[in-house]
């Protein structure tokens, strides 16, 4: 996750975003790769994929699923909604939304919205 959170993103149409990666074929301690990983775990990045671009996950439903839980449980705690969107950087409406689901759906707030749930607003 350290690494991805740390690299470039582009977007591709209707697909989203994707991160790319390209590994080189040799690595030194002065490469940004390196510097993130640490030299002995960036060498042996470039010992399997040496020369390659990389499309790693994004992780986004995971990173999703744990903000929204963090929403919902900051809400719990008595947290203003504006206040948890500014903390959070999401809109208010979103903060908004996500407590009428949960409450309308019985979650808690260690279960938010998931895909294929159906939320009516």
């Amino acid at each position: 996750m350290r690494l991805i959170g740390q690299l470039p993103r582009t977007h591709q149409g209707r697909s989203g975003w994707h991160v790319m990666l390209y590994v080189p074929k040799d690595v030194c301690e002065e490469h940004l790769l390196a510097q993130i990983l640490g030299l002995a775990d960036a060498r042996h990045l470039v010992d399997a994929f040496g020369g390659e671009t990389l499309k790693p996950a994004t992780c986004a439903d995971v990173y999703r699923r744990f903000r929204d839980a963090s929403i919902l449980r900051m809400v719990d705690e008595g947290m203003r909604p504006a206040e948890v969107a500014e903390l959070m950087g999401v809109s208010s409406r979103h903060v908004r939304n996500l407590v009428r689901a949960s409450r309308a759906h019985g979650w808690a707030a260690d279960r938010p919205a998931r895909n294929g749930d159906k939320i009516h607003i």
